[in-house]
C-alpha cells in the first residue's frame, strides 16, 4: 500500500511546470499527513486473571482470563472480583464488558460494577425473581478518559437483596476490553516514506529548473 502511494505521487521526469510540482507536493503531503494521524483505534482485552477473587470457591476465571463466573454466597451475601491497582492507559477512551445475570425463582440479586468510586456502583442490574427465572444480559461501556494514565480500583460483584430466599444466582462477565483512541504518532516506515518522497520532489524540482534555464 505504501509503495503504491509513492508511485502515485512521485513527479515524473518529463514534468516541466513548477506549479505542477507544487500541486503534486501538496497532494502528497496531504496523503502522508492522513497516514500519520489516522492510526486505527483498537480494543485491548483485559486479563481477568489480574483480578483477585473474594471467596475463590464462588469465582471461576477462564484460564486465558477472557471471562469469569461469580456465584452468590449464602453466608456473606457478596462474591466479587477485585483489582485495586487497575491501570488506565493514557490513550484509553472506554472500558466495556458483556454480562449475563441469571436469577432463578425466589432470588433477589444484583450485579454491580464499581470503578474508582467504591461507595456507589457505576452500573447495577437485577431484581427479585418472584415468579419466573430472570436473565439480564447486555454490554456495558464506561468512559475512562477522566482516569487516563491513572491507577484506580475496579470491582465486579454479585450480592443478594432483602427478599432473597434462594442462593443459586450467578453472573458471567466476558469480553472485557479497553478501547484506545487514535494516536497521532507516525510509524518509522511512514517517516521514511515521507523523506523519500520529499527527496524525489526536490530532485524533480532541480531537474525542472535546469531544463528551464537551458531552454
Amino acid at each position: 500500500m505504501k509503495k503504491r502511494w509513492f508511485n502515485q505521487f512521485v513527479i515524473k521526469s518529463d514534468c516541466h511546470a513548477p506549479g505542477m510540482i507544487l500541486a503534486q507536493f501538496k497532494k502528497l503531503f496531504a496523503v502522508m499527513a492522513l497516514a500519520i494521524t489516522s492510526q486505527n483505534a483498537g480494543a485491548v482485552p483485559v486479563d481477568l486473571n489480574a483480578f483477585t477473587p473474594v471467596l475463590p470457591s464462588n469465582v471461576t476465571i477462564a484460564t486465558d482470563g477472557s471471562s469469569a463466573r461469580l456465584a452468590e454466597d449464602m453466608d456473606t451475601g457478596v462474591s466479587s472480583l477485585e483489582n485495586f491497582s487497575f491501570s488506565i492507559p493514557v490513550d484509553a477512551v472506554s472500558l466495556s464488558f458483556d454480562y449475563e445475570l441469571v436469577l432463578p425463582i425466589d432470588n433477589e440479586d444484583y450485579f454491580d460494577f464499581y470503578i474508582d468510586n467504591l461507595s456507589v456502583p457505576e452500573f447495577s442490574v437485577g431484581r427479585l425473581a418472584s415468579a419466573d427465572e430472570l436473565i439480564f444480559n447486555g454490554t456495558h461501556t464506561v468512559d475512562v478518559t477522566p482516569w487516563q494514565g491513572s491507577v484506580i480500583p475496579i470491582i465486579f460483584d454479585i450480592q443478594y437483596g432483602f427478599d432473597d430466599w434462594a442462593f443459586d444466582s450467578f453472573v458471567t462477565i466476558d469480553n472485557v476490553n479497553l478501547e484506545a483512541g487514535s494516536v497521532g504518532v507516525p510509524e518509522p516506515a511512514t517517516f521514511s516514506l515521507l523523506i523519500i518522497a520529499l527527496l524525489a520532489l526536490t530532485a524533480s524540482g532541480k531537474i525542472t529548473a535546469k531544463r528551464a534555464t537551458a531552454d
